[in-house]
């Protein structure tokens, strides 16, 4: 969905995202909070996700936080992240684009 082509919905005035699947099969779908791109995410990287969301260190720190693109991580993302910690989800390599 964070690639795909905004396309307004006219019966409910909502907008929604048309999937790009070239795009989307280019992406990373659960690296948020991989902060160093190895393939695992930490306890180190989740809190640094917490320090980033107290405002104690910037977005820079570790951009795989920010998974929606919007340039800061939010509670959501950061909850993203533990999850992928907690339950071990695999990442898959970083493909060529």
């Amino acid at each position: 969905m964070r690639t795909g082509r905004p396309v307004p919905d006219h019966r409910t005035g909502e907008t929604f995202a048309r999937i790009d699947l070239a795009a989307a099969a280019a992406t990373r779908p659960n690296s948020v909070g991989d902060c160093n791109e190895d393939g695992l995410v930490t306890v180190s990287e989740v809190s640094r996700g917490i320090r980033i969301l107290l405002g104690q260190v910037g977005i820079a720190q570790c951009p795989a936080l920010d998974a929606n693109g919007d340039g800061t991580a939010t509670i959501d993302e950061v909850v993203s992240a533990v999850n992928v910690r907690r339950y071990r989800c695999p990442l898959p390599p970083v493909m060529a684009v």
